[in-house]
Protein backbone atom coordinates (compact mmCIF):
# COMPACT_ATOMS: atom_id res chain seq x y z
CA UNK A 1 0.00 0.00 0.00
CA UNK A 2 1.07 3.59 -0.77
CA UNK A 3 0.79 5.71 2.25
CA UNK A 4 1.91 9.24 1.52
CA UNK A 5 1.77 10.66 4.76
CA UNK A 6 2.73 7.37 7.31
CA UNK A 7 3.10 10.65 10.15
CA UNK A 8 -1.15 10.95 9.91
CA UNK A 9 -1.74 7.78 10.61
CA UNK A 10 1.05 6.49 13.42
CA UNK A 11 2.78 9.63 14.79
CA UNK A 12 2.61 10.00 18.31
CA UNK A 13 3.94 13.44 18.44
CA UNK A 14 0.39 15.04 16.89
CA UNK A 15 -2.74 14.83 18.52
CA UNK A 16 -5.12 12.25 18.92
CA UNK A 17 -7.64 14.90 16.74
CA UNK A 18 -5.68 15.93 14.15
CA UNK A 19 -1.95 16.16 12.81
CA UNK A 20 0.87 18.17 12.84
CA UNK A 21 2.01 17.81 9.26
CA UNK A 22 1.11 15.94 6.24
CA UNK A 23 -2.36 15.16 4.82
CA UNK A 24 -5.21 14.47 6.56
CA UNK A 25 -6.80 12.75 4.08
CA UNK A 26 -5.97 9.05 5.12
CA UNK A 27 -6.65 9.66 8.97
CA UNK A 28 -9.67 12.20 9.23
CA UNK A 29 -11.41 10.57 12.14
CA UNK A 30 -15.03 13.26 11.15
CA UNK A 31 -13.38 15.60 14.10
CA UNK A 32 -14.94 19.45 13.95
CA UNK A 33 -12.86 22.23 13.29
CA UNK A 34 -12.02 23.10 17.14
CA UNK A 35 -11.12 19.36 17.71
CA UNK A 36 -13.70 17.92 19.44
CA UNK A 37 -15.29 14.69 18.46
CA UNK A 38 -18.18 15.20 16.15
CA UNK A 39 -21.39 13.43 18.20
CA UNK A 40 -25.12 13.70 17.22
CA UNK A 41 -27.97 14.05 19.84
CA UNK A 42 -28.16 15.04 23.38
CA UNK A 43 -29.39 12.90 26.36
CA UNK A 44 -33.23 13.22 27.44
CA UNK A 45 -33.32 16.24 29.39
CA UNK A 46 -35.64 13.98 32.11
CA UNK A 47 -33.82 11.71 34.66
CA UNK A 48 -35.58 8.70 33.80
CA UNK A 49 -35.18 8.67 30.33
CA UNK A 50 -31.42 7.24 30.94
CA UNK A 51 -30.54 3.85 31.14
CA UNK A 52 -30.00 2.50 35.01
CA UNK A 53 -26.88 0.69 34.21
CA UNK A 54 -25.30 3.01 32.99
CA UNK A 55 -22.27 4.43 35.25
CA UNK A 56 -21.79 8.07 36.30
CA UNK A 57 -20.07 9.39 33.14
CA UNK A 58 -23.75 8.89 31.59
CA UNK A 59 -25.94 9.87 33.64
CA UNK A 60 -27.56 13.22 33.45
CA UNK A 61 -25.84 15.61 35.78
CA UNK A 62 -24.89 19.86 34.61
CA UNK A 63 -21.41 19.61 33.26
CA UNK A 64 -20.82 15.58 32.60
CA UNK A 65 -20.98 13.74 29.12
CA UNK A 66 -21.08 10.78 28.12
CA UNK A 67 -17.77 10.33 26.39
CA UNK A 68 -15.75 12.46 29.10
CA UNK A 69 -13.66 9.73 29.80
CA UNK A 70 -12.94 8.58 25.97
CA UNK A 71 -12.10 12.29 25.86
CA UNK A 72 -9.63 12.41 28.47
CA UNK A 73 -7.85 8.68 27.42
CA UNK A 74 -7.72 9.98 23.74
CA UNK A 75 -5.98 13.41 24.72
CA UNK A 76 -3.47 11.33 27.04
CA UNK A 77 -2.94 9.34 23.62
CA UNK A 78 -4.17 6.23 25.92
CA UNK A 79 -6.25 4.65 22.44
CA UNK A 80 -6.05 1.06 24.18
CA UNK A 81 -7.92 2.13 27.45
CA UNK A 82 -10.06 4.68 24.98
CA UNK A 83 -11.17 2.18 22.62
CA UNK A 84 -11.91 -0.27 25.76
CA UNK A 85 -14.06 2.84 27.25
CA UNK A 86 -15.91 3.36 23.79
CA UNK A 87 -17.16 0.35 24.14
CA UNK A 88 -18.40 0.40 27.81
CA UNK A 89 -20.65 3.04 26.36
CA UNK A 90 -21.82 1.05 23.64
CA UNK A 91 -22.50 -2.42 26.37
CA UNK A 92 -24.17 0.37 28.61
CA UNK A 93 -26.49 2.66 26.73
CA UNK A 94 -30.06 1.32 25.52
CA UNK A 95 -30.05 4.29 22.96
CA UNK A 96 -29.26 3.24 19.45
CA UNK A 97 -27.56 6.41 18.20
CA UNK A 98 -25.18 6.61 21.00
CA UNK A 99 -24.19 3.08 20.44
CA UNK A 100 -23.52 3.99 16.79
CA UNK A 101 -21.32 7.16 18.04
CA UNK A 102 -19.43 4.33 20.81
CA UNK A 103 -18.55 2.02 17.71
CA UNK A 104 -16.90 5.33 15.80
CA UNK A 105 -15.02 6.51 18.45
CA UNK A 106 -13.69 2.46 19.42
CA UNK A 107 -13.18 2.92 15.55
CA UNK A 108 -10.62 6.11 15.83
CA UNK A 109 -8.90 4.42 19.19
CA UNK A 110 -7.95 1.29 16.95
CA UNK A 111 -7.18 3.30 14.39
CA UNK A 112 -4.94 5.26 15.98
CA UNK A 113 -3.09 1.73 17.13
CA UNK A 114 -2.65 0.39 13.57
CA UNK A 115 -5.17 -2.06 14.43
CA UNK A 116 -6.84 -1.57 11.03
CA UNK A 117 -8.91 -5.33 10.97
CA UNK A 118 -9.85 -5.11 14.66
CA UNK A 119 -11.07 -1.38 14.04
CA UNK A 120 -13.04 -2.93 10.68
CA UNK A 121 -14.70 -5.85 12.50
CA UNK A 122 -15.87 -3.17 14.78
CA UNK A 123 -17.61 -0.92 12.86
CA UNK A 124 -19.15 -3.71 10.83
CA UNK A 125 -21.65 -3.89 14.00
CA UNK A 126 -22.75 -0.22 13.03
CA UNK A 127 -26.26 0.02 11.06
CA UNK A 128 -26.47 3.48 9.44
CA UNK A 129 -30.18 2.82 8.47
CA UNK A 130 -32.66 5.18 10.06
CA UNK A 131 -29.75 7.32 11.58
CA UNK A 132 -28.94 11.11 10.87
CA UNK A 133 -27.53 11.61 7.79
CA UNK A 134 -24.02 13.25 9.13
CA UNK A 135 -24.05 9.99 11.00
CA UNK A 136 -24.97 7.87 8.05
CA UNK A 137 -22.10 9.12 6.09
CA UNK A 138 -19.56 9.00 8.79
CA UNK A 139 -19.96 5.25 8.94
CA UNK A 140 -19.68 4.57 5.52
CA UNK A 141 -16.78 7.05 5.03
CA UNK A 142 -14.88 5.14 7.99
CA UNK A 143 -15.48 1.50 6.05
CA UNK A 144 -14.02 2.93 2.64
CA UNK A 145 -11.05 3.99 4.63
CA UNK A 146 -10.04 1.05 6.34
CA UNK A 147 -10.62 -1.13 3.59
CA UNK A 148 -8.24 0.69 2.08
CA UNK A 149 -6.03 1.18 4.57
CA UNK A 150 -6.69 -2.77 4.77
CA UNK A 151 -5.60 -2.81 1.27
CA UNK A 152 -8.46 -4.65 0.62
CA UNK A 153 -8.85 -2.10 -2.87
CA UNK A 154 -11.71 -4.35 -4.25
CA UNK A 155 -13.60 -3.69 -1.40
CA UNK A 156 -12.43 0.05 -1.48
CA UNK A 157 -14.41 0.12 -4.90
CA UNK A 158 -17.69 -1.22 -3.84
CA UNK A 159 -17.99 0.28 -0.98
CA UNK A 160 -17.24 4.04 -2.38
CA UNK A 161 -19.90 2.76 -5.06
CA UNK A 162 -22.95 2.05 -2.30
CA UNK A 163 -21.51 5.53 -0.67
CA UNK A 164 -22.23 7.40 -3.60
CA UNK A 165 -25.37 5.80 -3.80
CA UNK A 166 -26.79 6.11 -0.62
CA UNK A 167 -25.32 9.62 0.50
CA UNK A 168 -27.18 12.57 -1.44
CA UNK A 169 -25.20 15.26 -0.28
CA UNK A 170 -23.03 16.22 -3.36
CA UNK A 171 -19.76 17.47 -1.02
CA UNK A 172 -20.11 14.60 1.30
CA UNK A 173 -19.60 12.25 -1.71
CA UNK A 174 -16.74 14.80 -2.64
CA UNK A 175 -14.91 13.90 0.62
CA UNK A 176 -14.71 10.40 0.26
CA UNK A 177 -14.32 10.38 -3.49
CA UNK A 178 -10.43 10.02 -3.80
CA UNK A 179 -10.42 6.99 -2.41
CA UNK A 180 -11.72 4.69 -5.41
CA UNK A 181 -8.99 6.84 -7.20
CA UNK A 182 -5.98 5.61 -4.47
CA UNK A 183 -7.84 1.55 -4.71
CA UNK A 184 -7.58 2.00 -8.44
CA UNK A 185 -4.22 3.33 -8.46
CA UNK A 186 -3.25 0.09 -6.12
CA UNK A 187 -4.30 -2.51 -8.51
CA UNK A 188 -2.63 -0.46 -10.95
CA UNK A 189 -5.53 -0.43 -13.60
CA UNK A 190 -3.88 3.01 -15.03
CA UNK A 191 -6.30 4.08 -17.61
CA UNK A 192 -9.62 3.32 -15.36
CA UNK A 193 -7.54 5.41 -12.10
CA UNK A 194 -6.55 8.16 -14.54
CA UNK A 195 -9.99 8.84 -15.91
CA UNK A 196 -11.45 8.23 -12.21
CA UNK A 197 -8.59 11.03 -11.19
CA UNK A 198 -9.82 13.49 -13.79
CA UNK A 199 -13.59 13.06 -13.19
CA UNK A 200 -12.85 13.66 -10.19
CA UNK A 201 -10.73 16.96 -10.47
CA UNK A 202 -14.03 17.92 -12.55
CA UNK A 203 -16.06 18.01 -9.82
CA UNK A 204 -14.03 19.69 -7.69
CA UNK A 205 -13.63 22.29 -10.42
CA UNK A 206 -10.28 21.96 -10.82
CA UNK A 207 -8.57 22.37 -14.18
CA UNK A 208 -5.40 20.29 -13.88
CA UNK A 209 -4.75 16.93 -15.58
CA UNK A 210 -2.16 14.09 -15.11
CA UNK A 211 1.04 14.06 -16.83
CA UNK A 212 3.01 11.53 -16.44
CA UNK A 213 2.33 8.16 -18.15
CA UNK A 214 2.66 5.06 -16.54
CA UNK A 215 5.94 3.13 -16.92
CA UNK A 216 6.10 0.06 -19.68
CA UNK A 217 6.03 -3.29 -18.08
CA UNK A 218 7.95 -6.02 -18.94
CA UNK A 219 7.22 -9.40 -20.02
CA UNK A 220 8.70 -11.43 -17.53
CA UNK A 221 7.63 -14.48 -19.74
CA UNK A 222 9.80 -12.85 -22.65
CA UNK A 223 12.85 -12.36 -19.91
CA UNK A 224 12.71 -16.16 -19.22
CA UNK A 225 12.82 -17.34 -23.29
CA UNK A 226 15.19 -14.55 -23.62
CA UNK A 227 17.67 -16.58 -21.98
CA UNK A 228 16.52 -19.55 -22.31
CA UNK A 229 17.88 -19.55 -25.92
CA UNK A 230 20.42 -16.64 -25.46
CA UNK A 231 21.76 -17.19 -21.75
CA UNK A 232 22.30 -13.80 -20.21
CA UNK A 233 19.91 -11.70 -22.53
CA UNK A 234 17.21 -11.86 -20.21
CA UNK A 235 18.74 -10.21 -17.48
CA UNK A 236 19.87 -7.59 -19.88
CA UNK A 237 16.20 -7.04 -21.46
CA UNK A 238 14.99 -6.63 -17.90
CA UNK A 239 18.18 -3.79 -17.17
CA UNK A 240 20.91 -6.15 -15.47
CA UNK A 241 23.35 -5.94 -17.96
CA UNK A 242 26.19 -6.48 -16.04
CA UNK A 243 24.57 -9.42 -14.48
CA UNK A 244 23.15 -10.82 -18.23
CA UNK A 245 27.01 -10.83 -18.62
CA UNK A 246 28.21 -12.47 -16.11
CA UNK A 247 25.85 -15.27 -16.48
CA UNK A 248 26.90 -15.48 -20.24
CA UNK A 249 30.54 -15.57 -19.11
CA UNK A 250 30.07 -18.67 -16.17
CA UNK A 251 27.85 -20.76 -18.60
CA UNK A 252 30.50 -20.41 -21.39
CA UNK A 253 33.23 -21.30 -18.99
CA UNK A 254 31.44 -24.12 -17.28
CA UNK A 255 30.71 -25.29 -20.98
CA UNK A 256 34.26 -24.70 -22.19
CA UNK A 257 35.40 -26.93 -19.27
CA UNK A 258 33.77 -30.18 -20.07
CA UNK A 259 34.49 -29.71 -23.35
CA UNK A 260 37.67 -29.49 -22.40
CA UNK A 261 37.69 -32.76 -20.07
CA UNK A 262 35.78 -35.00 -22.82
CA UNK A 263 39.01 -33.96 -24.86
CA UNK A 264 41.39 -34.87 -22.27
CA UNK A 265 39.29 -37.98 -21.14
CA UNK A 266 38.13 -37.06 -18.23
CA UNK A 267 34.46 -37.76 -18.90
CA UNK A 268 33.09 -38.53 -15.45
CA UNK A 269 34.71 -34.87 -14.58
CA UNK A 270 33.03 -33.46 -17.11
CA UNK A 271 29.59 -34.33 -16.85
CA UNK A 272 29.60 -33.68 -13.31
CA UNK A 273 31.78 -30.67 -13.25
CA UNK A 274 31.13 -28.99 -16.67
CA UNK A 275 28.33 -30.55 -16.93
CA UNK A 276 26.82 -29.81 -13.26
CA UNK A 277 27.84 -26.07 -13.31
CA UNK A 278 26.54 -25.47 -16.90
CA UNK A 279 23.17 -26.96 -15.90
CA UNK A 280 23.23 -24.68 -12.70
CA UNK A 281 23.98 -21.48 -14.20
CA UNK A 282 21.54 -22.10 -17.35
CA UNK A 283 18.49 -22.58 -15.26
CA UNK A 284 19.35 -20.05 -12.56
CA UNK A 285 19.94 -17.59 -15.34
CA UNK A 286 16.55 -18.30 -16.55
CA UNK A 287 15.37 -17.42 -13.33
CA UNK A 288 17.27 -14.52 -12.31
CA UNK A 289 15.91 -12.94 -15.60
CA UNK A 290 12.52 -13.54 -14.66
CA UNK A 291 12.84 -12.29 -11.32
CA UNK A 292 14.74 -9.22 -12.57
CA UNK A 293 11.90 -8.28 -14.93
CA UNK A 294 9.05 -8.68 -12.03
CA UNK A 295 11.16 -6.95 -9.31
CA UNK A 296 12.00 -4.05 -11.84
CA UNK A 297 7.98 -3.65 -12.74
CA UNK A 298 7.40 -3.90 -8.89
CA UNK A 299 9.70 -1.08 -8.63
CA UNK A 300 9.13 1.11 -11.85
CA UNK A 301 5.06 0.67 -10.58
CA UNK A 302 5.60 1.63 -6.97
CA UNK A 303 7.59 4.88 -8.17
CA UNK A 304 4.70 6.17 -9.99
CA UNK A 305 1.90 5.14 -7.90
CA UNK A 306 4.35 7.05 -5.00
CA UNK A 307 4.66 10.50 -7.43
CA UNK A 308 1.33 10.38 -8.43
CA UNK A 309 -0.51 9.61 -5.54
CA UNK A 310 1.25 12.11 -3.33
CA UNK A 311 0.49 14.69 -6.63
CA UNK A 312 -3.37 14.36 -6.38
CA UNK A 313 -3.28 14.03 -2.68
CA UNK A 314 -1.30 17.75 -2.44
CA UNK A 315 -3.61 19.40 -5.28
CA UNK A 316 -7.56 17.95 -3.74
CA UNK A 317 -6.47 19.03 -0.28
CA UNK A 318 -7.37 22.58 -0.26
CA UNK A 319 -10.86 21.44 -2.16
CA UNK A 320 -11.39 18.98 0.44
CA UNK A 321 -10.77 21.10 3.54
CA UNK A 322 -13.24 23.19 2.38
CA UNK A 323 -16.16 20.97 1.86
CA UNK A 324 -15.52 19.47 5.44
CA UNK A 325 -17.27 22.81 6.08
CA UNK A 326 -19.96 21.37 4.61
CA UNK A 327 -20.09 18.48 7.47
CA UNK A 328 -22.11 19.68 10.57
CA UNK A 329 -19.48 20.23 13.57
CA UNK A 330 -22.05 18.31 15.71
CA UNK A 331 -21.79 18.59 19.85
CA UNK A 332 -20.67 16.04 22.22
CA UNK A 333 -23.54 14.18 23.62
CA UNK A 334 -24.53 16.55 27.62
Amino acid sequence: MICIFPCVLYSADSQWYTSTSGSGLLVDSGVCANGELPMYSSLPADEGSTTDTMSHVEKKRPGNKVFDRWIALMDAREYRAASVEAERVFFYTGERIIRMQALLARTWALKHLGEFDQAFENLRRASPRALPPELQYRIHHERTLLMYLREDWEGVLAESARLGHLVQNPDWRLLSGYLPVLALMELERWEEAGAEMQAYLDKLGMPASLSASPPDRLNSRKAALLSTFIPGSGQMYAGETGEGLGSLGLQLAALGWGVYNVYTGYYVTALFTGGGLFQAFYFGGIERAEYHAVERNRTESGKYKREVTAWFLELIEPSLKQKRQTLPDLPFLH
